[in-house]
């Protein structure tokens, strides 16, 4: 009875906890996330003036009651809150800090007092997208997103976390995003972006910064290169050449067939014409190879 007993508290105790970290993560304007890094800092360099301020605990100090040691220079007001980082706590401020400002954190532990200044930034935005707003883009670009503040650990650059990401990408383009830098995020097409196309980036709900604050919505509009004559095969030619169409892009041999017609100069005879993609042909000492346009 006695170890049933027991058991039963040791749930209760359970569900307590992670109820209490789902409420403080889920019903605050910010969601902590864990900066993970090889060297200790009491607190981070910069933080966003909105946010949370994280103090990071000395080794060996117990989180409870903890609070009590720490003080601010100048004074801020507000409230500690709970946080689910491990040996951490938080405190936010009651109004935002004054963007540029520098502030000190005191911990008076056992061992001596420890000092770390720390300067509120601006919360987290887009900054940009490339290509460039209402620019003509090359179908081989990649788009880059670039925020005001860092939103992901830099160990991690190289691993997403599996969630899908909130940014829309209009038309639908196969392709993978991938953090260059802890404020930089690429998506990559799997072989280029749409051709002659009317691109729509849009930057949605649930994107979180490292300060745990959402990042604003955003749009953004840019087009590939629109397909262009170029010319078309002029003067003299043996009755047998054949008649070269040229485009600054692959087309479609169907749809552009379509919108062709061939006619004597005299008369204005229609012609009836075969056509067909031309052949790119490639000369080396070594090899002679010959391929249509991709």
């Amino acid at each position: 009875m006695k170890s049933k007993k027991m058991m039963l508290g040791l749930l209760l105790l359970i569900v307590i906890v992670v109820i209490g970290i789902f409420y403080f993560t889920n019903n605050k304007s910010f969601v902590f996330r864990q900066n993970y890094s090889e060297i200790y800092t009491l607190v981070q360099d910069k933080v966003s003036k909105s946010a949370p301020i994280v103090i990071n605990l000395p080794k060996g100090v117990q989180v409870l009651g903890s609070e009590q040691a720490v003080k601010f220079i100048p004074e801020i007001k507000g409230e500690w809150v709970k946080t689910p980082l491990i040996n951490a706590i938080a405190f936010k401020p009651r109004n935002s800090l004054e963007l540029g400002k520098y502030y000190t954190v005191v911990f008076n532990g056992a061992t001596g007092a420890i000092k770390k200044d720390f300067m509120a930034d601006e919360d987290p935005r887009v900054i940009d997208i490339f290509p460039q707003k209402d620019s003509e883009a090359d179908e081989s670009s990649s788009i880059t997103i670039s925020f005001s503040r860092p939103m992901v650990p830099l160990t991690t650059l190289d691993v997403l976390d599996g969630n899908p990401i909130p940014i829309e990408i209009t038309p639908a383009t196969k392709g993978k995003f991938k953090w260059i830098s802890t404020r930089t995020l690429q998506f990559i097409p799997e072989t280029h972006l749409v051709r002659s196309a009317h691109y729509s980036v849009k930057v949605l709900a649930g994107l979180t910064s490292m300060d745990g604050l959402s990042v604003a919505g955003f749009s953004h509009n840019f087009t590939t290169r629109p397909l262009n004559f170029q010319g078309v095969t002029s003067g003299t030619i043996l009755y047998n050449q054949p008649i070269e169409i040229r485009f600054n892009q692959p087309v479609d041999l169907e749809r552009t067939v379509a919108n062709l017609s061939l006619t004597t100069t005299v008369g204005g005879k229609r012609i009836d014409f075969n056509a067909v993609y031309g052949i790119i042909q490639s000369l080396s000492p070594k090899k002679r190879t010959s391929r249509r346009p991709a």
